[in-house]
């Protein structure tokens, strides 16, 4: 594999933009969201079917239907006991669909059920600056910022199971990960958080870890998923500055 198909990485405009993300709805009832267009920040993530998964500042979270915009919110302080000053950085469903929410500063991967219940927590001693988790088939990966690594982590016992550096490819750090059905890693590096004004790279890695090629990025990225359109699987990124959504083709 030695190219992603579709548009290139450096020019992601024109006939290849999918959709603007502006979304036009609002969950209700819960502090933060007053009205269309004011959100707070929120991450998600796809949920059973017809049904996503959104994690919210301060430490809302809920599963909103598409289909009828029915959308069924609690905040972690009433699931669990929430440390004063933990935010959420990011969240993940597994293939069982159990929810993954991970936290910053305390880099604790809180687990829940479908029913948003407590089921365990882990406590990820070995990173220092939890930016991103991504639950696939294989494990839970999670992006260190700080450290400038990518760790995969067991959910059997919240261990480490290996790691990334960005050693290999770049000086810059880890702001997002993910990985598709082939078991090929994408890791989004940046000199800056994402959504930010900076330089970024993406790299792809073979299952076992090689580097398959780098490509800079030419757009101020805030996130980016593998997802499955019809029978294929699609790279999707969102830019932050010009909130677009770009689809590419994978191998």
């Amino acid at each position: 594999m030695t190219n992603l198909n579709g548009p290139q990485l450096g020019n992601p405009i024109g006939a290849h933009l999918a959709a603007r993300v502006k979304p036009n709805w609002a969950p209700t009832g819960h502090a933060g969201w007053e009205g269309p267009l004011q959100y707070p920040e929120s991450y998600c993530a796809a949920f059973k079917r017809y049904q996503v998964v959104i994690a919210y500042d301060p430490h809302g979270i809920g599963i909103f239907d598409v289909r009828n915009g029915s959308f069924q919110g609690k905040t972690m302080s009433d699931i669990v006991n929430w440390p004063r000053g933990q935010s959420m950085r990011s969240v993940s469903v597994d293939v069982a669909d159990y929810i993954i929410i991970g936290c910053g500063y305390t880099n604790n991967l809180y687990i829940l059920d479908d029913q948003l219940q407590y089921s365990r927590l882990y406590r990820l001693d070995y990173v220092t600056d939890l930016v991103d988790v991504n639950a696939n088939s294989w494990e839970v990966l999670v992006s260190d910022y700080t450290n400038k690594k990518i760790y995969s982590v067991s959910l059997g016992d919240g261990g480490e199971q290996y790691q990334l550096s960005s050693s290999t490819v770049s000086t810059k750090r880890p702001v997002c990960v993910r990985r598709d059905g082939k078991g090929f890693i994408y890791v989004l590096w940046s000199n800056v958080l994402p959504g930010m004004d900076g330089t970024y790279n993406l790299s792809v890695y073979s299952n076992d870890m090689e580097v398959l090629f780098t490509k800079p990025i030419y757009a101020s990225i805030k996130c980016f998923t593998i997802a499955r359109i019809g029978s294929t699987e699609k790279l999707l990124m969102v830019s932050w500055k010009n909130g677009k959504l770009y689809k590419y083709g994978l191998p």
